[in-house]
């Protein structure tokens, strides 16, 4: 069985920094900062767990949380534990199933 590349102590980590930038993101004007930041730190650290980001559906998923991290009312909104969940969930199936889930229905 291949190992998984989030473990159950990482993706409790991962959520946890998650709520504390989200919860950072609710003071105005640090929340473009929060957003970015949270990013690139992130970012080192999937990097440092074998995962990538240039893979579109993760892309995706990182683009959509900066841009409502980025706009002061709906940095409100938890968008970044979201995604965080949303790639924690894909990277797990990658590994489980060892498949890659498509971005659209087609094959």
């Amino acid at each position: 069985m291949k190992p998984q590349r989030i473990n159950s102590l990482n993706a409790g980590l991962l959520i946890l920094a998650a709520i504390i930038f989200d919860l950072l993101s609710i003071i105005p004007l640090i929340n473009v900062i929060t957003a970015f930041v949270a990013w690139l730190i992130f970012g080192v650290w999937f990097y440092l767990l074998g995962v990538g980001f240039m893979n579109p559906k993760r892309f995706a998923t990182i683009a959509v949380s900066l841009i409502i991290g980025v706009i002061p009312v709906l940095s409100v909104l938890p968008e970044l534990t979201v995604a965080i969940i949303a790639i924690i969930i894909m990277v797990k199936s990658e590994d489980k199933f060892g498949l890659k889930i498509p971005l659209s229905g087609k094959k």
